[in-house]
């Protein structure tokens, strides 16, 4: 059912990737603009968000609770300074996510994506838990992944191909 999403959500993957190599957890939380995502920022936030996909699945949250306050909804980048991981840890944490996700979902059914969807401030767009799982498989990464890009302009690095 989920098929196309889990390509799309792998291609996200080794975008993402793309994106981090070579940056320091040092510069990663640099904001060379105010309102601009970091890098830092953004790892921790799609780790957090394979956790709640995983959720979603009936799993445990697997990253640490400071994680989910520091990196969730609301929270700005810069405001992270209790969190200890690096760059590194942060995008395992994704990746860990990203393969519990890709073995879990196959077995999942029509009943299970028709099921409403959990996160009252999501519904409105997004009305089924299936809906909710594309979302996060795809279009929430590729936002994430476009401001990271956007991040790398700002600091004058090189544009990241995805091919």
């Amino acid at each position: 059912m989920f098929a196309r999403d889990l390509v799309l959500y792998g291609v996200n993957q080794k975008y993402l990737q793309s994106l981090v190599s070579g940056i320091s957890t040092q510069e990663a939380k640099i904001q060379p603009m105010p309102g601009l995502n970091t890098p830092f920022w953004i790892t921790g936030h799609l780790a957090i968000s394979t956790d709640y996909a995983r959720q979603l699945l009936g799993e445990e949250l697997k990253c640490p609770p400071a994680w989910h306050k520091a990196f969730g909804p609301g929270s700005i980048p810069g405001n992270e300074q209790n969190i200890t991981a690096s760059l590194e840890e942060l995008l395992a944490a994704v990746q860990a996510g990203h393969v519990a996700i890709t073995t879990l979902l196959p077995s999942v059914n029509e009943a299970w994506a028709a099921q409403p969807n959990p996160v009252e401030f999501l519904v409105k767009n997004y009305p089924s838990t299936g809906d909710l799982m594309a979302h996060l498989l795809t279009t929430h990464e590729a936002i994430h992944l476009g401001q990271l890009s956007a991040w790398r302009r700002f600091r004058g690095l090189p544009a990241v191909s995805i091919g």
